[in-house]
């Protein structure tokens, strides 16, 4: 059976982003993929992949929450070219193999780890998706378990919010954080930033919201970008 409606990607940068540098500075989100995670099982390391939506993962502050929905990453036997996502396979969400995980790894989107947070270090992080990769991501899961095909568009509303938050995070990251790789360092840059989204800017409504109106995210980018400088030259 072929559900039409199922998106077929271009080509690997339709959905993926893998450099390095941008991956340890990227917020956690839908469809990062981490290797080296222990087994609770005792069979040795595992490569995961979030599944839960970014407002699910995430806690007070921007903090992950103590146990993050995942599921299992692994090589099921077959390559599936990009223009057969539609056609079936509908448990799986193919990784290309220019990330480096291997040949015929996806992510078996029915085999679920409960992974605590302090595992899902930004060093162990191989792979994330970009804007539309998540929609995909979102929308072939929800396929998986519900075999209902929303359409992007759907993902894209309930989701683009969060992306533009997640994208500002790590501008905000990158300008204090510069080039280093201590996560509890940029773990209070992150707090910081959330603090920042949470002040209310009217009684009773918090910076964040404004994600949500039109044009709400130039306007908090503005903002954010005038609060870095001011911290910047206050810190010089």
């Amino acid at each position: 059976m072929r559900v039409d409606d199922l998106t077929s990607p271009r080509g690997k940068a339709e959905i993926f982003e893998d450099d390095r540098d941008a991956l340890f500075m990227k917020s956690f989100m839908t469809g990062d993929v981490f290797s080296d995670i222990p087994d609770p099982d005792g069979d040795g390391p595992m490569t995961v992949a979030i599944v839960g939506h970014p407002c699910a993962i995430r806690g007070h502050g921007g903090a992950l929450k103590t146990r993050i929905p995942c599921c299992v990453v692994s090589n099921v036997g077959k390559e599936i070219p990009y223009d057969e996502w539609p056609d079936g396979n509908f448990d799986l969400f193919p990784l290309d193999s220019g990330l480096g995980l291997g040949e015929q790894q996806a992510v078996r989107l029915t085999e679920f780890r409960p992974v605590h947070r302090r595992e899902l270090l930004r060093e162990r992080r191989v792979a994330a998706l970009t804007p539309r990769g998540i929609y995909i991501f979102q929308q072939r899961f929800t396929h998986s378990l519900a075999r209902v095909a929303f359409p992007l568009a759907a993902f894209e509303e309930a989701s683009s919010h969060i992306v533009d938050e997640s994208e500002l995070e790590m501008e905000w990251i990158e300008h204090f954080a510069g080039d280093t790789r201590d996560e509890r360092q940029i773990a209070k840059h992150v707090k910081a930033f959330h603090k920042f989204l949470d002040h209310d800017i009217a009684e009773g409504t918090a910076r964040r919201e404004g994600f949500k109106e039109p044009g709400g995210t130039s306007a908090i980018a503005k903002q954010a970008r005038a609060e870095m400088k001011r911290r910047s030259e206050k810190a010089a």
